[in-house]
């Protein structure tokens, strides 16, 4: 039988995810703060987030103590954890997707227009038709043939 932590008397190896969890300490200490999520099932961007950054310059140029300076840094990493941030891709999809669905109302406006214009031709002939023949008719009966 194995050892515990052995898979067939080999060495087990630890798996790493390279998935950040929003509010995860990085080993430098800063703190990685973003949120993935789905979009018409594209994925959205990753925000890197560094909060030891933020904190020291919090408390060299604001003044604030390293407690403030801490809070504040935690306190908007937490908050930008739930924004949902588009990449270029996403925006391009978007776009992509609102050109084809104008591109075919557009289409749709065409058709309808051009059946409008042939109606109203058609009823001008036949109004014109109408007129002319109407005229040549009492014109006839004017001259008494």
């Amino acid at each position: 039988m194995a050892p515990a932590g052995t898979k067939s008397g080999g060495p087990k190896r630890a798996v790493r995810s390279n998935r950040r969890v929003p509010g995860q300490r990085m080993a430098n200490g800063s703190q990685i703060g973003y949120d993935v999520r789905a979009m018409s099932g594209a994925t959205m961007s990753a925000v890197a987030f560094d909060t030891l950054k933020l904190a020291r310059k919090l408390r060299d140029t604001a003044q604030m103590t390293q407690a403030q300076a801490e809070g504040v840094a935690d306190a908007l990493a937490e908050a930008m954890s739930g924004a949902e941030l588009a990449t270029k891709t996403d925006l391009a999809h978007a776009v992509a997707q609102v050109e084809t669905s104008l591109g075919a109302r557009i289409s749709e406006a065409k058709a309808d227009t051009l059946k409008a214009i042939m109606a109203m031709t058609v009823s001008a002939i036949v109004i014109n038709s109408a007129i002319v023949l109407g005229a040549m008719f009492g014109l006839a009966k004017l001259l008494g043939h």
